[in-house]
């Protein structure tokens, strides 16, 4: 197992706290002195800023003070998981590319340039004609998606079960979950 981290290595920033262990990131904090506090709109990090100095090597100043840091973010059940979902437009937040949605808007490219086979059953016409109107998304939702910017709520079965995409933008906007 290896060590926490020095406190050299702390203050050279030589380590990337993804490299470490959950034990290891789990010491670090606690050398920080961090609290995290999770509420219904945020995730709230308080860090005890004197033994943040002493770890950087930095002369401590009063101890007790604290260096409070807010990220906006709800916990949202998407089918039988649980995720944090940022707010749309933060470009802070982590994205998570959805390769079942990027696969959809592709499925939905070839249906529109596809003419529908008329041999095809009922079933699959609609099924292809479904896909087809997906080609009409905003282009900033499509964006958004293709890097995983897209709202939490916002997944393959949602939107191929749309029953009625609006044209225009800001509609589709509002009803993903985009504004």
């Amino acid at each position: 197992m290896r060590m926490a981290p020095s406190r050299s290595a702390v203050r050279h920033a030589t380590i990337s706290v993804e490299t470490l262990t959950c034990d290891e990131q789990r010491a670090l904090l606690q050398l920080v002195g961090a609290n995290v506090t999770l509420r219904e709109d945020a995730i709230e990090i308080g860090l005890d800023r004197s033994a943040l100095l002493t770890q950087l090597g930095c002369a401590a100043e009063q101890p007790g003070q604290l260096i409070t840091i807010t990220i906006p973010a709800r916990l949202t059940r998407r089918g039988c998981e649980a995720r944090l979902a940022y707010p749309a437009d933060d470009h802070r937040a982590p994205a998570r590319v959805d390769p079942q949605l990027v696969k959809l808007l592709a499925e939905a490219e070839q249906a529109y340039v596809t003419r529908v086979d008329r041999a095809a059953t009922q079933s699959k016409r609609d099924h292809r004609m479904r896909l087809a109107r997906l080609k009409f998304l905003a282009p900033d939702i499509v964006s958004a998606i293709l890097a995983g910017r897209q709202p939490a709520s916002l997944n393959r079965q949602r939107l191929i079960r749309a029953s009625f995409i609006p044209l225009e933008w800001q509609e589709q906007r509002r009803m993903f979950g985009f504004n």
